[in-house]
C-alpha cells in the first residue's frame, strides 16, 4: 500500500474577508458621494447588487478544486440554491457560494446602516424652545458611519 500526503491550499475564509472588505470599501464610497443616503436600499439598487456578484466573479475565476474538495457539501447547497441552471463545476459552486456569503454580509451592513441612518438628528433632539439641539445631542457624522462598517 502506498501513502501519500496532498496539501491543499484552502483559500475560503480568505476569499471571504476579500468579499466583506470589497462591500464595504464600495458602500463607503458611495456614501462619500451621496452623503444624503437615507435608507440602505438606495445603495442597495444603485450598486450593491452589481458589486456583489463582481467581486464573486472575479473570487470564482481560478481554480477551486481544492476548495470543492473541502467544502464541496456547503458549495453544492450554494449552487444549487442559486438556481441559475449552469453547469456545476467547482468554480461556478464557489461563484455561488462566494456571492451568498456578500448578499448575507450586506444583510448585516444594511442592519447596521439602518440603525445609523434612524438615529436622531439636530431636527429631532430640538429642545423645542431655543430652536436649538438638547444638550445630549451628538450629531451623526459620516465618521461614526465609517467607524460602524470598518466594525463589522
Amino acid at each position: 500500500m502506498v501513502k501519500r500526503v496532498v496539501e491543499i491550499e484552502d483559500t475560503l475564509e480568505e476569499d471571504i474577508d476579500t468579499m466583506k472588505e470589497a462591500i464595504k470599501e464600495d458602500f463607503l464610497a458611495y456614501v462619500e458621494e451621496n452623503l444624503d443616503i437615507g435608507d440602505f436600499e438606495e445603495y442597495y439598487q444603485d450598486r450593491g447588487v452589481d458589486n456583489v456578484s463582481e467581486t464573486a466573479d472575479n473570487l470564482a475565476i481560478y481554480d477551486k478544486s481544492d476548495e470543492y474538495y473541502l467544502y464541496s457539501r456547503i458549495m453544492d447547497d450554494a449552487f444549487e440554491g442559486a438556481g441559475l441552471g449552469i453547469e456545476k463545476t467547482p468554480e461556478n459552486a464557489y461563484y455561488c457560494l462566494m456571492e451568498q456569503e456578500g448578499f448575507e454580509f450586506m444583510n448585516e451592513l444594511k442592519v447596521a446602516v439602518e440603525d445609523w441612518i434612524q438615529s436622531p438628528t439636530t431636527e429631532d433632539l430640538d429642545d423645542g424652545e431655543s430652536g436649538e439641539p438638547s444638550d445630549d445631542y451628538e450629531p451623526r457624522t459620516y465618521e461614526e458611519l465609517e467607524q460602524i462598517v470598518n466594525d463589522l
